[in-house]
C-alpha cells in the first residue's frame, strides 16, 4: 500500500499482483486500486471513509495523514495562541511604517506632539532582561528632540500649515490652544513645566 498526494487530497492506494496466466496475461503485473481518498489536512478519518478501512489501511492513514495533520493543526494554534501575545511582529510593523512616516513627512510634516506620544510609547516596553526604555537610553536627548520638534512647528508655521488665524475668537482656535499649552509645558510657573523641573534640579535658576 502507498499514500500519493493528488492536489489537496491523499490517496490510499493498493495494489494487487495477478500472477501470469490469471486473466490471460503473458506476464505477471501490478494492478494498484484506490481506497480512499481524504483531505490531506484531515485530522480525522471521515466516519464514511473509515467504515470501508481494514486495521491495516486505517493505521497506515492516521500515520501518513491524520498524524501529520494534527501535528500541524496543534502547531498552527500554538503559534496563533503565541502571536496574540507576542509584541516583537507588533514593533516591527511599528518600525516599518514610522519609517514610511518619516519619508513621507518631508512631503507633509507631522505635529511635534505626535513624535512625542511615539516616543513616550516606546519607553514603555520593557526591554530583554526585565528593564524599561528611558529617556537616557534614546539616542537623542529629550530636549534636543523638543528642539526639533518647535522646529518642524515653525517651519509648518511658515509654509502656511495653520492657514491665517481668523479676525475674531483667535484664542478659541486649536492653533492658539495648543501654543498655550506649548507655553505651559515649557515655562509654566505649574509644577510639571519643564522649567519648573530644571529649576528644581539647578540648571534653571529661580526668579527673584
Amino acid at each position: 500500500m502507498q499514500i500519493k498526494r493528488r492536489g489537496q487530497r491523499a490517496i490510499l492506494i493498493e495494489s494487487t499482483y495477478v500472477r501470469k496466466g490469471a486473466e490471460g496475461n503473458s506476464h505477471g503485473f501490478t494492478r494498484p486500486r484506490q481506497v480512499c481518498s481524504v483531505d490531506i489536512d484531515a485530522t480525522t478519518i471521515p466516519p464514511d471513509v473509515d467504515a470501508r478501512l481494514n486495521k491495516e489501511q486505517r493505521d497506515l492513514l492516521m500515520s501518513r495523514v491524520v498524524a501529520p495533520a494534527q501535528r500541524r493543526a496543534a502547531q498552527k494554534r500554538a503559534d496563533d495562541e503565541a502571536r496574540v501575545t507576542d509584541p516583537g511582529w507588533r514593533l516591527a510593523e511599528a518600525l516599518t511604517l514610522v519609517n514610511d512616516a518619516a519619508r513621507l513627512s518631508l512631503v507633509s510634516a507631522v505635529p511635534p506632539t505626535r513624535v512625542v506620544e511615539l516616543t513616550e510609547a516606546l519607553r514603555g516596553v520593557v526591554l530583554t532582561g526585565g528593564s524599561r526604555t528611558t529617556a537616557r537610553e534614546t539616542t537623542e536627548d529629550p530636549m534636543d528632540a523638543a528642539l526639533k520638534a518647535i522646529r518642524v512647528a515653525v517651519k509648518a508655521a511658515q509654509d502656511g500649515h495653520y492657514g491665517r488665524a481668523p479676525s475674531t475668537g483667535v484664542r478659541d482656535t486649536k492653533t492658539y490652544r495648543r501654543w498655550l499649552s506649548l507655553t505651559h509645558a515649557l515655562i509654566g510657573e505649574n509644577d510639571d513645566s519643564l522649567m519648573r523641573a530644571l529649576q528644581r534640579i539647578g540648571f534653571v535658576k529661580m526668579k527673584g
